[in-house]
């Protein structure tokens, strides 16, 4: 596939823009997206009305599904996985200190047991305030999924078949054909010196599918195949 100019790109971005920029009449809180081409980088620049709120650079890339799901990614890499684990660590926190408060406290030592309500106290605010960040970033990365679903449809089928592709080139896999239609993405293996099809399987994508799973099981089928 030829590489897209500046303008073309300039132009794709535009197209997403305004899909993340549409809203219902009713909605009563919502983002302004704005997307950028400058020195090989994208930029998403968000605004709580006129004021910027977050700032998202990725390499350049050339279609929809590469710019939706590098903001993606991105969000996750720098905002969303720790946060994550902070809350998920909260949980363990709060059982040791209970477990410390239970000893102290039948120890009777109010000293203690009042520094350890203060600590849980502290740890409480703390993630109360990143389970609101939370809110904040997963609502950026649902209206990115609700454009790649609008301007992709099938953009998990698209994923997991450029996925295949890509495999099949570091691995030196040849005589190998992969196309997808809609939910499917259909595997053909060739034998040229019969000039025939020798074996071929489907694989049924949903928005769950996970896209690594998905095509590690595909390489390793078609391995066997073509073996």
């Amino acid at each position: 596939m030829s590489k897209l100019s500046n303008k073309e790109i300039k132009e794709l971005l535009k197209n997403i823009e305004v899909q993340l920029n549409v809203h219902e009449p009713w909605d009563e809180e919502f983002w302004i997206y704005k997307l950028e081409l400058s020195k090989g980088e994208i930029t998403c620049k968000i605004y709580d009305d006129k004021w910027l709120e977050y700032v998202i650079k990725i390499e350049a890339a050339e279609d929809v599904i590469n710019i939706l799901k590098g903001f993606i990614s991105y969000l996750y890499n720098n905002e969303i996985n720790h946060r994550q684990s902070f809350i998920k660590g909260s949980d363990a926190f709060n059982r040791r200190k209970i477990k410390s408060l239970a000893t102290w406290s039948s120890r009777e030592n109010e000293a203690k047991c009042k520094d350890i309500q203060d600590e849980m106290v502290a740890r409480f605010n703390i993630a109360k305030k990143v389970k609101s960040e939370l809110e904040r970033y997963k609502r950026w990365v649902s209206d990115f999924y609700g454009v790649l679903n609008i301007l992709v449809p099938f953009y998990k089928s698209a994923e997991i078949h450029q996925a295949i592709w890509k495999n099949l080139k570091e691995f030196n896999i040849e005589d190998v054909g992969v196309t997808y239609v809609n939910d499917t993405v259909h595997i053909t293996i060739f034998d040229n010196e019969k000039e025939e099809i020798k074996d071929s399987f489907k694989i049924i994508v949903d928005s769950y599918s996970n896209t690594g799973m998905t095509v590690n099981n595909a390489i390793q089928q078609i391995r066997k195949m073509v073996a």
